[in-house]
């Protein structure tokens, strides 16, 4: 048996004698290699970090400020409003930049709270089985019953409107059952594999057997669904925002900016096209990432020494 990889990586070929660490630059090698040798992930990737530096320095990026207004209203491009003003007057390219940052503080907060949730749990309901596994998935499958974004508006609801972290408690709560189903079904696949087998004839406990053999095994088809995720959580952020329970008027949020465009989509439709293609080109980037990250991860599965 070959040592561990690192989590999710493809492992390279390696002999019975070469170290751990040779192995680990290896494998983390012939990750990004295949990664990079997919031209529309990278261009994805840095559209991506592109829009995150532009929302973490909006404050300095801006040409504007968020609720500055001017004279013109519903414009196309002119001057220094490089994609317009919106119906009050307001420059869209500015109140662009600081809308990502409210889109992309809440689809980051969202997967990670939901992740942070899901692996523990389904990681358990996988590996122990039996009747931990049924009342587990018993919940998760009432999860399932309610409609996503109508289970998200009753606990955005509940929580309170306007607050950006309420927003991503309600749309985690929505992504648990989903990470929780696809883990549990890799860990069942998993943990009857001979190495696992060997590893627990040899006496090695459970949280040792999940940490080293069954969680870097199972990690591949969850970083990517953890990279879908991104661009399904943006979108509903949007969504909610659109519906007035996100960000809160004079703050600039792409979903609330489609909100108030769309009031004047029969005086001006330009408006209205920005804050769209942007969240479209958003999310299409998040899913060629994905399938990037699919590509390079693989569907190899590494085992690793009791």
């Amino acid at each position: 048996m070959s040592l561990s990889s690192p989590v999710g990586m493809p492992t390279a070929p390696v002999g019975e004698h070469d170290a751990p660490e040779d192995q680990l630059i290896s494998s983390t090698r012939r990750f990004w290699s295949r990664f990079f040798a997919n031209k529309v992930a990278v261009a994805g990737l840095v559209f991506i970090v592109v829009m995150v530096v532009v929302a973490i320095f909006a404050n300095v990026l801006a040409p504007h400020s968020e609720t500055e207004t001017f004279s013109r209203v519903n414009s196309t491009p002119y001057g220094s409003h490089w994609l317009g003003t919106d119906f009050i007057g307001r420059d869209i390219l500015s109140r662009l930049m600081f809308g990502a940052r409210a889109s992309f503080q809440v689809s980051f907060q969202v997967v990670g709270m939901a992740a942070l949730a899901a692996i523990p749990i389904g990681l358990i309901a996988g590996y122990f089985g039996g009747r931990v596994d049924s009342v587990i998935m018993r919940i998760m499958d009432a999860g399932f019953a309610f409609p996503p974004l109508i289970l998200a508006l009753v606990v955005a609801s509940l929580l309170g409107r306007g607050s950006l972290f309420n927003m991503s408690i309600a749309l985690a709560i929505v992504f648990v059952p989903g990470f929780v189903r696809l883990l549990r079904g890799q860990v069942l696949a998993v943990r009857e594999e001979t190495f696992v087998e060997a590893s627990r004839s040899l006496g090695a406990g459970h949280f040792r057997m999940i940490r080293r053999h069954i969680f870097p095994n199972v990690a591949s088809p969850l970083i990517v669904q953890l990279a879908l995720a991104l661009g399904y959580a943006l979108l509903a952020e949007a969504g909610l925002s659109f519906i007035g329970l996100g960000v809160q008027p004079p703050g600039a949020s792409w979903g609330g900016m489609l909100n108030q465009a769309y009031g004047q989509i029969f005086v001006a439709s330009w408006p209205l096209i920005v804050p769209g293609v942007a969240i479209a080109l958003t999310v299409l980037s998040f899913n060629v990432i994905a399938d990037g990250l699919r590509d390079a991860l693989g569907r190899e599965r590494f085992k690793s020494d009791a």
